[in-house]
Order: C-alpha cells, then sequence, then structure tokens
C-alpha cells in the first residue's frame, strides 16, 4: 500500500440475517522509507583528504517532514569485516541531525590515521529512532604523501597513485560532483576549495560560474594530473554577493562535467 494515513474497519455480518453484529475501526500509519544509498567515498576506496565529505542519495517515500540522517563512523580491525566492526565497535564519530545528503568531516574532529580501514552507514531518523539504514561502506585513509614537489606522481607500495595537484594542509576542501544537484556549500573566505577524482585521466579543463538565474561571471583554465585534484578558486576579485546562490562548472576536455553549488558566508558584526 502507499504511504498515509488510513483508517482500517473490521465489521461482523450473520450471514443468514446480514445483521451487524459488530463494527470496529483502527487508524494506521503506513510510512515505508526508501533507505538511502551511499556515493562518497566509494566502497573500497583509499582516500587521503583530512576532511572528506560523506554523499549519499536521500531517502525517499516518508511522509514525514521532519526525517534526518544519522552519519556512522567505525574503525575496522584487522581480519574483521566492516558489517561485524558496525555491529560491535564504539563509534569512531557519530553524528546525528543532518537534514541534507552530505556531511564535510570536520577539520576540528578527531584525525583519520594512516592506513587505517573505517566502516560507515546513514540511517534515517524519526521521532529518535532509527527508521532505516542504508548499506555498509568502508575506506581506508591513507596520508597524502603521493606527490613530489614537482608534482610527479611517487609510486607507494602497491604503486597506486594518490593525489595530484595536493591538498594544503588545514584547508576544508568541498567535493565536486557529477550530477548537478540541490545541495549548497558555505564558502568562509575568498576562494571556493574544491576537489574532484580524475578517473579519466585528462590534462585539461576550464571552470566556469554562474549566479543562480545562469548569469556567466567568470571562467579560467586549469591543468589536471591523475587521481585526486585539490584546487583554491578565487573569488575576492568577482562580484560575489553574500548569501546568494552561484554554481562552479568544471568542463573536461573529454566532455565529462562536475558541478559544485555555493554561496558566500554573509558576516554579522
Amino acid at each position: 500500500m502507499p504511504n498515509g494515513n488510513y483508517t482500517v474497519c473490521l465489521t461482523l455480518i450473520e450471514t443468514q440475517t446480514k445483521k451487524q453484529l459488530a463494527n470496529n475501526c483502527l487508524k494506521i500509519v503506513i510510512n515505508n522509507v526508501t533507505p538511502p544509498t551511499l556515493l562518497s567515498p566509494t566502497n573500497g576506496s583509499k582516500i587521503c583528504e583530512p576532511s572528506p565529505v560523506f554523499l549519499w542519495n536521500p531517502f525517499r517515500g516518508s511522509i514525514e517532514s521532519n526525517l534526518t540522517y544519522r552519519l556512522h563512523i567505525v574503525e575496522v580491525l584487522t581480519n574483521q569485516k566492516p558489517i561485524t566492526a558496525i555491529k560491535t565497535n564504539p563509534c569512531f564519530f557519530c553524528t546525528s541531525g543532518i537534514t541534507e545528503p552530505l556531511y564535510q568531516y570536520s577539520m576540528t574532529g578527531v584525525p583519520f590515521r594512516n592506513n587505517q580501514t573505517y566502516a560507515w552507514y546513514i540511517g534515517v531518523q524519526g521521532q529518535k529512532k532509527e527508521i532505516a539504514v542504508s548499506p555498509v561502506w568502508s575506506f581506508t585513509w591513507n596520508e597524502c604523501n603521493g606527490v613530489s614537489e614537482e608534482g610527479v606522481e611517487e609510486e607507494e607500495e602497491g604503486h597506486e597513485i594518490i593525489a595530484s595537484n595536493p591538498a594544503k594542509k588545514g584547508i576544508p576542501y568541498f567535493f565536486m560532483t557529477s550530477e548537478q544537484r540541490n545541495e549548497t556549500v558555505t564558502v568562509v573566505g575568498e576562494s571556493l576549495d574544491i576537489y574532484l577524482e580524475n578517473k579519466e585521466i585528462v590534462t585539461d579543463a576550464k571552470y566556469f560560474i554562474y549566479n543562480v538565474e545562469d548569469k556567466f561571471i567568470s571562467t579560467a583554465d586549469i591543468k589536471l594530473g591523475p587521481g585526486l585534484n585539490y584546487f583554491r578558486i578565487p573569488l575576492n576579485a568577482l562580484n560575489i554577493l553574500p548569501s546568494k546562490r552561484y554554481y562552479l562548472k568544471m568542463l573536461l576536455s573529454t566532455g565529462t562535467i562536475y558541478y559544485i553549488n555555493f554561496r558566500k558566508l554573509v558576516l554579522t558584526k
């Protein structure tokens, strides 16, 4: 049955006389929620950013308007499965009351440990209880030390490329997605700090900044390296108004497009 409020009535009728002997009605609520599906960090991936952005597709089907998300992260022990870690291990980091399908880990939070695997999932909460949960995914955190001073990738154990255009310490970066979403990040300061994963190994890209009415603001060419790429997009020379919504579109030479919506923080005295 579709989600909604229903009244279910039972009536007892004598078959011969068709006389109604009893009647009772009960109000019920059907509120099935489709669990959220996880997007990033991808399952089994290796990441190095100190404040990664956790992304997931929102739940669907609820008739309640006050549902929120809970992010649950635990450390996975040696020879332990992620689902077992979630069930038995204490929280490495857990937070509730998230209203949008994304969460950026704080730079002031407990730092991730090098070469440590973590399991995570998203729960949907309503009336102080969990009514739906996502599958459990895992990722391994490694320090971003796979790039030389000249920007040439250094080979580490497994010969895996970790990052090109590496992140600067102390800067929280926002993740760009290949789908234009409704979520908007808040920029504090005079630069939009973003990162993306260059899976196509292209070298040339161009970004465009527009306001919410699709009015062109600025553009520039950038160079990409393989793997993770971190950028600081300067905003101080642009006519970016506080609280107004803008978006940046990154066009790769292959035609792939990445997006991020942003607005500047409104400073109050």
